[in-house]
């Protein structure tokens, strides 16, 4: 159901940002729905989070995945709430698979990424965590910048029975992206405390945050998810890809989602604002505003890096096609020939 969001794509244009940056997301679609032959809504069809999803796009399976209702603090089960009592969103953990299993790898997970020792932090995170694709969650997230998708509404998942690393899945992301009740930590359309980095963190956050050597790994992503999805100011309007999947979405929703307003109303809760008289297209203009304020944000900050160059220098050095002992070892090596780190992940 999309009675909380009354601009009704803030999810599905969430998961196509994540995907756009490389991030395993749900796939959405809309739907007209119809009761004893009368209207009933407008309601949004996401794809689940399980072995299916995970199939889809090429991760184990097998492999052990979590639902997090915390901010990574820690493996505990989330209790069944009494009945009649709205569960609290911001504890504990539901496991979705190997499920006869206890929850102490997601536990070694945690307490790896809070190792105080900044090396040994560092090669914990590097044998243990998929880098490029936690990098791209966080980049794609500080887009979005998500009302509560530290505390609850995410996935962690492990290729346990491949190469071991853990990574991030978004989930539910309907309060994204200038939401009317929310917009950003800092109040008004596209700010925030912190431009390059998410204000409410978890462990993986700060490990990422925290470590230099994986901080500038996350700032050069960062920049090459901010060129190639939110564009950078300046870019001429028709070559601004979200404002124009926000007009697709416009057209393709505003009749329906006029009826579906008229017989449910607009949320009054969580600070919700909506005019019950505003049309899709003014909604929609809040969150186009967003996107300009956010991009004005981000690239002005004096953190982020230069954008790549089209051709960065690099070099193949050894090939270890055989290891002693272990097959598994095998590696390329790749040789960085500038001052500043590359991003290779297309």
């Amino acid at each position: 159901a999309l009675w909380l969001d009354k601009d009704y794509i803030h999810n599905a244009l969430a998961m196509e940002i994540y995907t756009a940056a490389g991030v395993p997301a749900s796939d959405t679609d809309f739907a007209f729905s119809v009761r004893n032959g009368a209207f009933h809504s407008v309601v949004s069809i996401v794809e689940q989070v399980d072995e299916d999803f995970l199939e889809r796009n090429d991760l184990d399976p097998d492999g052990a995945l979590y639902k997090i209702y915390n901010a990574l603090q820690n493996a505990n089960n989330r209790p069944d709430p009494p009945t009649g009592v709205q569960p609290d969103n911001f504890v504990g953990v539901e496991k979705k698979t190997r499920e006869n299993e206890d929850n102490s790898d997601l536990q070694a997970f945690i307490d790896g990424l809070n190792i105080s020792n900044v090396n040994d932090r560092l090669e914990y995170i590097f044998d243990n965590v998929d880098v490029p694709s936690v990098l791209s969650y966080l980049a794609a997230s500080v887009i979005i910048r998500d009302r509560d998708m530290t505390t609850k509404n995410w996935y962690v998942h492990r290729n346990t029975t491949t190469d071991g690393e853990w990574q991030a899945i978004p989930w539910d992301r309907d309060t994204s992206s200038g939401y009317h009740g929310f917009l950003n930590p800092g109040g008004s359309p596209g700010t925030s405390i912190n431009a390059l980095y998410m204000d409410n963190r978890t462990p993986l956050h700060d490990a990422i945050y925290d470590t230099p050597i994986l901080r500038e790994m996350y700032l050069r992503r960062l920049r090459t998810v901010l060129d190639t999805v939110l564009k950078a100011p300046g870019t001429p309007a028709n070559e601004l890809t979200l404002e124009a999947r926000v007009d697709e979405y416009l057209a393709m929703l505003q009749t329906d989602t006029a009826a579906d307003k008229a017989l449910w109303g607009v949320p009054t809760i969580f600070g919700g604002n909506y005019d019950p008289n505003e049309t899709l297209a003014q909604s929609l203009n809040v969150l186009k505003n967003y996107l300009a304020g956010v991009r004005a944000n981000i690239y002005n900050d004096g953190l982020l890096p230069s954008a790549q160059a089209a051709s960065p220098s690099l070099t193949i050095g050894t090939i270890e096609h055989t290891p002693a002992g272990d097959q598994d070892r095998e590696y390329i090596q790749l040789t960085n020939n500038n001052a500043v780190a590359i991003d290779i992940s297309d």
